[in-house]
């Protein structure tokens, strides 16, 4: 089973394993994949990368590289089928990973959880008694700057380095702050 709803959250209707897509079209795995490796999309991913970078180790390249938001507004516009919110938020960070664009500031993350208000991180948040307003993003920006300030201050440089401490992982912690409090 590559799928656990208990871990990961539910699988995007249109990239899971098994059971219909959310038009309702059941599609093999082929036929919804294959999408992402049209003759066009890869160009497009040429053009975004740059010829420095492109089919080279992102990691061994000394390049400017794109920003985190820059690079997740880049993917929302190619508006691939099964990539949109958390999905395409978690398909970003996993190319500042593997450092195909620059790793978010906390700043980057606090509006993108602005943004995606909805979503975990926020309710995180909230649960830890912070009064967001979805009208000014000041209010997210400052409450995970605290979160964040807070957990930089406080963790050992072991623990940091441990825990692969940075933006991300305090949004993904957030995330989580509904499980414990439950």
């Amino acid at each position: 089973c590559v799928e656990n709803p208990c871990i990961w959250g539910q699988a995007n209707a249109w990239l899971t394993w098994h059971g219909p897509s959310q038009d309702g079209h059941q599609g093999t795995i082929a036929e919804r994949i294959s999408p992402c490796f049209a003759p066009e999309l890869q160009d497009n991913w040429k053009a975004f990368l740059g010829a420095e970078m492109f089919g080279k180790d992102p990691l061994k390249v000394k390049v400017k590289r794109h920003s985190w938001t820059e690079t997740f507004h880049w993917l929302a516009k190619l508006q691939l089928k099964g990539l949109g919110g958390l999905t395409l938020f978690q398909f970003t960070n996993n190319l500042a990973y593997l450092g195909v664009c620059n790793m978010p500031s906390p700043e980057e993350i606090a509006d993108w959880i602005h943004n995606y208000g909805s979503l975990g991180a926020s309710r995180g948040l909230r649960l830890l008694g912070f009064a967001l307003d979805g009208n000014d993003i000041r209010r997210t920006r400052a409450a995970f700057l605290m979160v964040y300030n807070h957990l930089d201050q406080m963790l050992s440089s072991d623990d940091k380095e441990k825990l692969h401490f940075d933006a991300m992982f305090v949004e993904h912690i957030l995330c989580k702050v509904h499980r414990w409090t439950s």
